[in-house]
């Protein structure tokens, strides 16, 4: 049974996003919507949704990476995705009204899902409220999901956090999974998504964390 407790201000308060209850749903990143989705910088969007892809697969989490009929990935996000399936749904405006991406959701059975992708304002919000209607805890990668204007995304992501849909970006995901620079698994991981979407802060990160390595293996005086 899911933990949770109430804020004051009376907001459910979940436990952790974590690599073993995460599923990471990936939404009609087609290539054909890059040029509709204007509430983001191209080029800035584009870094969160491969860094995304990346820590699904580098963290191991859940994944399901699924377009409507018709529709091409990214060819950065086909590229990262190698031989790994994309889930090819019908035509849907909602990706749960597809019984193949639901069963795909269940057959991975974790609890939290982490949603990004094309439109806040349509297919992605869509999805997320349904989500959260079929009792999942709901995370929206506000940076790897974009709106046809700043507006539409605004007020999209205004609805879907009042619904109850937690407003994360790939990075405090990233975060939240690794923990701790000491997390040896997933360290390098960890340091190649930062270093690969922000290599002035993946250069920052890594020189902290050796500092910090190098101070626990220094000999007590």
């Amino acid at each position: 049974m899911e933990k949770t407790t109430i804020s004051p201000f009376g907001n459910k308060i979940f436990e952790p996003f974590t690599p073993q209850n995460t599923t990471i749903l990936m939404v009609d990143y087609n290539i054909g919507f890059l040029n509709i989705a204007r509430s983001h910088d191209p080029a800035v969007h584009m870094k969160a949704a491969t860094a995304l892809l990346k820590i699904a697969l580098g963290f191991n989490t859940g994944l399901v990476f699924n377009l409507g009929k018709g529709q091409t990935a990214y060819p950065e996000l086909a590229k990262a995705l190698g031989d790994r399936p994309i889930l090819y749904r019908g035509s849907e405006l909602n990706a749960f009204d597809s019984p193949k991406v639901v069963e795909a959701v269940k057959k991975i059975g974790r609890s939290h899902l982490a949603v990004a992708g094309l439109t806040t304002e349509g297919c992605v919000g869509r999805t997320a409220m349904s989500a959260l209607r079929s009792g999942y805890t709901v995370t929206l990668i506000v940076d790897a999901t974009a709106g046809e204007t700043l507006e539409a995304h605004q007020v999209a992501l205004q609805r879907l956090v009042q619904a109850g849909v937690v407003p994360y970006t790939w990075g405090s995901l990233l975060d939240e999974f690794q923990g701790s620079w000491e997390n040896a698994k997933t360290a390098q991981q960890y340091f190649n998504i930062r270093g690969e979407a922000s290599p002035e802060q993946g250069f920052y990160f890594k020189l902290l964390a050796e500092k910090a390595n190098a101070s626990h293996n220094t000999p007590a005086q």
